[in-house]
């Protein structure tokens, strides 16, 4: 073999009897260039279009709670406290499930919504404390003209177990709750 047939580019002068590739004209590649940028744009459109965080809007943990709880008390829009923990299995299936449907989404857009993990502080813990809270997933609404908070159960005990309301049970009970008064 003719180590000069192994350097790139020195391929004709070794093997001249070999015919050359023909070289594509420009408008192949810039074809070839533009079609590249429209598969990354649309792998990036698909991106943007994968289900987005369901607490995005929500406040978080006794800062947002207190900033929640003064905004109820001064707008009088209803307000909806959920208890979780980050290891709950049944809270995370509430998250996927019901949380981050498009029906309980838009029904919460209308409210105050706050989220606490009691294991996040001492604050926190002191603010399940209050609410009397034993187990998570556990929700506490507020209607629009009440300081009695009403809470509401999303899981249901059949005879299979225990069984996770739809997102549509969701949004009536927490319409419910909302128009209650003390």
């Amino acid at each position: 073999m003719n180590i000069v047939a192994s350097i790139p580019g020195a391929c004709r002068e070794a093997a001249p009897h070999m015919p050359t590739a023909p070289r594509p004209s420009r408008w192949i590649v810039a074809v070839l260039c533009a079609s590249t940028f429209l598969v990354m744009g649309a792998g990036v459109r698909l991106a943007s279009t994968e289900p987005q965080d369901p607490f995005v809007s929500w406040l978080s943990d006794a800062r947002g709670y207190a900033q929640a709880l003064k905004e109820h008390r001064e707008t009088g829009k209803p307000l909806l406290i959920y208890f979780y923990t980050d290891w709950c299995p049944y809270c995370r299936r509430l998250n996927q499930d019901i949380l981050a449907s498009a029906q309980v989404q838009g029904y919460l857009g209308e409210i105050l919504k706050v989220r606490v993990n009691p294991e996040h502080g001492t604050k926190e813990s002191m603010i399940a404390g209050r609410y009397g809270i034993m187990g998570f997933p556990t929700i506490v609404m507020f209607s629009a003209h009440s300081s009695l908070p009403r809470r509401l159960f999303p899981y249901r005990l059949h005879e299979a177990g225990w069984v996770l309301m739809t997102p549509d049970e969701f949004v009536e009970a927490c319409k419910v709750l909302a128009a209650l008064d003390d």
